[in-house]
């Protein structure tokens, strides 16, 4: 196992997790295994489990998952943590397996994630083992691995003595040219104006972390067409598209949030997980002007979950970076 160094984690029990809007596919054999524990639940099967498509997945309100009582889920208070499913006795932790090892992180939608809360992933390895031998979900990296292997090694070497930021827009120039992991050189040549994928990554991920609004959704696209205005009730915000772009690249005074949470997303290397270089380096580059839009719109903690929910649970990823290589080759 490589431990994600950016990582602390111990269950602070908010309740936060179970009130997403996650859909959680359960084996076919658990609805069966917690039946007669229902009624003690407050809970029948309808109200407990939805069929959709020939699977089966937890119930949801407005509140979140049904079985989600006093901020505690109410199956592994009463019944124990076997009775919960696979994805929730996973959660926040990442497993990505590689050549080199297997890669260990966590979400940063969870609250103690986040807040940094608890002992280093390092002194969990015993948990960790438990919870592999489950059979969780495990990405698996292989594509072009020797190839972005050595990349990593440049791009590592060259942050050693320049700035992060300025390697990586070096690689988005190079990669938008049509180079592959192979050919990038991340400590040569000056960055152009890189403007020119704000509008696009703001559009196009900035929409999932607001109400699934298709008004909305165009409307803002028409505002960071022509920097007009739009109104985003969900934030109360009430200005120009333009702004939003200014807002893109304007920094905070303190940024170690981004950073710490930037420098987790490079660890995981789930950039691998994209068609080529460019839509990768996109996913590694979006953290830094959403999160200036996002924390400026709710705050530091709010924004980095929302990015996580969008980018590191993979809500599109593939397609949505893929497309916007696309837009941008």
């Amino acid at each position: 196992m490589i431990f994600d160094p950016e990582i602390r984690y111990g269950c602070v029990r908010c309740g936060k997790s179970c009130s997403h809007d996650w859909d959680i596919w359960v084996h076919r054999d658990l609805p069966s295994r917690i039946a007669p524990h229902l009624a003690g639940l407050g809970l029948t099967s309808d109200t407990a489990f939805v069929q959709e498509e020939g699977r089966v997945r937890l119930a949801r309100d407005s509140h979140g998952c049904r079985f989600l009582q006093d901020n505690l889920c109410s199956l592994h208070c009463q019944l124990g943590v076997r009775y919960k499913p696979d994805f929730c006795r996973q959660y926040p932790w990442f497993f990505i397996d590689t050549p080199d090892g297997l890669r260990v992180s966590a979400s940063y939608t969870c609250t103690a994630v986040l807040q940094a809360e608890g002992p280093p992933l390092s002194d969990q390895r015993a948990e960790l083992e438990q919870c592999l031998d489950r059979n969780p979900a495990v990405a698996e990296i292989v594509a072009q691995w020797d190839e972005s292997r050595d990349f990593h090694r440049r791009f590592e070497e060259a942050v050693s003595s320049e700035l992060w930021a300025l390697c990586l827009l070096r690689c988005l120039e190079q990669a938008r040219s049509g180079r592959s992991w192979d050919a990038l050189e991340p400590s040569q040549g000056q960055p152009g104006d890189m403007s020119w994928p704000r509008r696009l990554v703001l559009g196009a991920l900035l929409k999932p972390c607001l109400d699934h609004d298709q008004r909305l959704w165009e409307e803002l696209d028409r505002a960071l067409e022509d920097g007009g205005e739009v109104k985003i009730p969900q934030f109360d915000y009430c200005g120009s598209g333009a702004q939003l772009l200014e807002w893109c690249g304007t920094p905070f005074e303190e940024e170690s949030e981004l950073e710490r949470y930037r420098r987790s997303l490079w660890f995981r290397r789930q950039h691998l997980l994209c068609d080529n270089a460019l839509a990768g380096l996109l996913v590694n580059w979006a953290p830094v002007p959403l999160y200036r839009v996002l924390a400026r719109l709710t705050d530091e903690h709010q924004a980095l979950a929302r990015i996580e929910m969008t980018i590191g649970h993979g809500r599109g990823i593939e397609r949505v970076f893929g497309l916007l290589s696309g837009c941008l080759f």
